[in-house]
C-alpha cells in the first residue's frame, strides 16, 4: 500500500470471505478494524513494490492469489469471473482487463492511458499481463519468485517464468475499475521515476558504451510511446474526442518518462523504486 487514501473505496467492494493482506509502509491505517478480514503487514518506509509484493505472498495462506492496487475498485462478481480459470488443470494465472472507474480531468485520463492503455478491456487478450487484477495459483508463483531470489515480485520477470509453468490466462469480464486520481505534477512525477527505474534495472552493469548509445536515443521515447499509447487505445476502444484532449498531457508525460531514462544512463536508477506509489 502506497497510500493515498483510496484503499477503503478497494476494502468496500471486495468480498467480506476474502482474506487482504496490505502490505503498508504508510503507517496510516486507522481504520482497518472495521475490516475484519484484513490484515496488515507492516514493511519499511523505502520499501519498494516488488518487495512489498512478495512480503505480503509470503504470508497468505490460500491457493490462489489476487495483485490488486490500492487504488483500484472491484465491481460485483470480478473475483469469481478472476479466478474461475484457475480451477482448471495447467492454468497459473488469470487477468483481466483495467478501466478508467474514474473519469477524471485532463490529466488524470492521461495518467491512466499512459500505464493502462494496453489493458482497456477488449475481448482479445492484451500482448503481456497486467501485474494488478491477476490472480496466480500461489504454488507457482512461490516456485517462480524462489528461483529469482530477492529481486521481489515484478510481472515482467515473474510471467515469463510462469509461462514455463503453465498457462497465462485472460478473461475479459473481470475487469477491474483504476479510481486514482493523478494531478499533473504526481504524473510527471511517477512518470519520471517509472522511467529512471526501467531504465536503471535495463542498463545494470552494462558498459559505458552501452549506456551512451542509450542516451542518445532518448529524445525520440517521447513520441515512440506516445504512439505506442495512441496505438493500444485505437486498437481496443477506438478514437474518442477524450483522447485527442488528453494527448497532451500524454505526451508532456512521456517526457518525463523519458528523462528519467535519460537521468538513468548516467547515475542509474537510484531510489526511484522507492518513490513509486
Amino acid at each position: 500500500m502506497a497510500g493515498d487514501g483510496s484503499l477503503w473505496r478497494l476494502l468496500d467492494s471486495l468480498p467480506a470471505s476474502a482474506e487482504v493482506l496490505i502490505a503498508d509502509r504508510t503507517n496510516r491505517l486507522e481504520r482497518l478494524h472495521e475490516y475484519p478480514q484484513c490484515r496488515a503487514i507492516s514493511v519499511e518506509a523505502d520499501c519498494g513494490i516488488p518487495q512489498m509484493r512478495a512480503r505480503a505472498l509470503a504470508e497468505a495462506q490460500g491457493a490462489i492469489v489476487v495483485v490488486v492496487e490500492d487504488h483500484c475498485v472491484a465491481p460485483p462478481g470480478w473475483l469469481d469471473a478472476l479466478t474461475a480459470p484457475l480451477s482448471e488443470e495447467g492454468v497459473v494465472a488469470v487477468a483481466g482487463p483495467v478501466s478508467d472507474g474514474l473519469r477524471g480531468g485532463v490529466s488524470d485520463q492521461a495518467a491512466f492511458l499512459c500505464d493502462y492503455a494496453p489493458y482497456l478491456p477488449h475481448a482479445d487478450a492484451p500482448r503481456s499481463l497486467p501485474g494488478m487484477n491477476t490472480a496466480y495459483r500461489a504454488s507457482a508463483l512461490r516456485a517462480v519468485l524462489e528461483a529469482a531470489g530477492s529481486e521481489g515480485f515484478w510481472e515482467q520477470d515473474a510471467h515469463p517464468a510462469l509461462a514455463r509453468l503453465g498457462e497465462l490466462r485472460y478473461a475479459p469480464s473481470a475487469a477491474l475499475l483504476h479510481c486514482k486520481a493523478f494531478p499533473l505534477p504526481l504524473g510527471l512525477q511517477q512518470r519520471f521515476f517509472q522511467g529512471r527505474h526501467h531504465a536503471g534495472r535495463r542498463l545494470l552493469g552494462r558498459p559505458l558504451l552501452r549506456r551512451g548509445a542509450y542516451l542518445a536515443v532518448t529524445p525520440m521515447l517521447p513520441w515512440l510511446l506516445t504512439a505506442r499509447t495512441l496505438g493500444a487505445v485505437w486498437s481496443r476502444t477506438g478514437p474518442s474526442p477524450g483522447l485527442i484532449g488528453a494527448l497532451p498531457a500524454i505526451v508532456l508525460l512521456h517526457v518525463a518518462g523519458a528523462a528519467g531514462e535519460a537521468v538513468a544512463t548516467v547515475a542509474g536508477q537510484g531510489h526511484a523504486l522507492r518513490r513509486l506509489v
